[in-house]
């Protein structure tokens, strides 16, 4: 039951998680200071549904969504400039900047492992392993717990990445 486990005051935020606006996802941080999750199906009959919004309201679920999605594209948006700027500063680079937005993108929103990244023989999994390398590297991800670098290490998506990378810098 939702109620035996997010209150107002550990209540992280409570997001969509389909277009359908049919499940929100819950954010809280649990007694052992661990942040946790919990899915919660949109039905007004639903018990946890109606926990939920005692808790807070479909404007704020809203309001938290709209901030999350906006952020997951900030992440993106950062994540390319970067792998353009050291793309840029290595030999033969003019050909790598070819990577796109759109390939980016293509690359957050049909991520499959073995899928080849444009012409080049690197595949997005190999990319997928890229990434968690260099966000190793920002000093907000390289001195978190273990707990949450296990998380960043089995990420299987680019998506859950960055979702574990924004929960790690927004609420450190």
């Amino acid at each position: 039951m939702l109620s035996a486990v997010v209150t107002n005051e550990n209540l992280i935020e409570a997001l969509f998680i389909d277009d359908e606006r049919t499940l929100i996802d819950v954010v809280y941080r649990s007694e052992d200071n661990l942040i946790k999750s919990y899915t919660v199906d949109v039905d007004p009959d639903s018990i946890d549904f109606q926990q939920l919004l005692e808790i807070t309201n479909l404007d704020e679920i809203e309001e938290f969504t709209a901030k999350a999605i906006e952020a997951e594209y900030q992440a993106i948006v950062e994540f390319q400039k970067h792998i353009l700027a050291k793309q840029s500063e290595e030999p033969g680079s003019d050909d790598r900047i070819r990577l796109s937005m759109g390939q980016s993108i293509d690359f957050f929103v049909n991520y499959k492992s073995d899928k080849k990244v444009t012409e080049s023989n690197i595949t997005q999994e190999e990319l997928l392993f890229n990434m968690k390398v260099y966000l190793f590297d920002i000093p907000e991800i390289e001195n978190v717990d273990e707990t949450f670098k296990e998380l960043i290490r089995n990420a299987d998506t680019p998506f859950e990445l960055l979702n574990i990378v924004h929960e790690i810098i927004n609420h450190e």
